[in-house]
């Protein structure tokens, strides 16, 4: 999956890439909403997919209560990174900054 993106601070059409999506993760409404607001700059996850700094995670609005999605998504991009059991994370767990980018388009890449 592609996603077309540009830095929110920039309102250049010009400064627009494409972006490989490298993990599309449920995100909590309450969660999902400070990170559109630019307020959450940084996520904690259990490491089960290996994150890595530079990479791009599609975030999908999921209420846990009626488990449906919003439709509503957010990419971002890894910043800083640490892994537990270092600095108080539990073993399996990443800390992380994050970078939200503005979505232009989704492009998904699966033939059926």
């Amino acid at each position: 999956m592609l996603a077309l993106v540009s830095p929110i601070e920039s309102d250049n059409d010009l400064l627009e890439s494409c972006v490989e999506i490298d993990h599309v993760l449920k995100t909590w409404p309450d969660m999902y909403r400070e990170i559109e607001a630019g307020e959450k700059l940084h996520d904690f996850r259990r490491n089960d997919r290996s994150f890595r700094r530079g990479q791009h995670l599609l975030l999908r609005e999921f209420d846990p209560d009626t488990q449906h999605y919003s439709g509503r998504v957010a990419v971002v991009r890894i910043g800083s990174i640490s892994y537990g059991p270092e600095w108080g994370i539990p073993e399996g767990f990443a800390a992380f900054t994050i970078r939200r980018l503005r979505v232009v388009r989704i492009v998904t890449t699966e033939t059926t």
